[in-house]
């Protein structure tokens, strides 16, 4: 089943060696979330500090943020949908 909710987007560390990153992506893969993945740049990586988020991914939600491999938040959002 498709995770309907839209406007899901992650934010991933722009070296590309980010493990919380590619394990927040594969729980929204598998939960079959629909999502933008964006690899931040330096000027995006530093717009994200600046709102205070000190670690990758940041995943925005219609629902709430939250930064780094949060799974119970991933299936939260399954739930969300599955209610919806």
């Amino acid at each position: 089943m498709m995770v309907s909710m839209s406007g899901i987007v992650v934010y991933s560390s722009p070296t590309g060696n980010c493990q919380p990153c590619r394990a927040t992506v594969r729980m929204l893969d598998r939960i079959g979330a629909e999502y933008t993945e964006v690899k931040a740049d330096a000027c995006t990586a530093e717009a994200l500090r600046a709102e205070g988020w000190r670690s990758f991914p940041v995943v925005k939600t219609p629902d709430g943020d939250w930064e780094g491999y949060r799974p119970d938040l991933c299936k939260a959002l399954q739930r969300s949908a599955d209610a919806a």
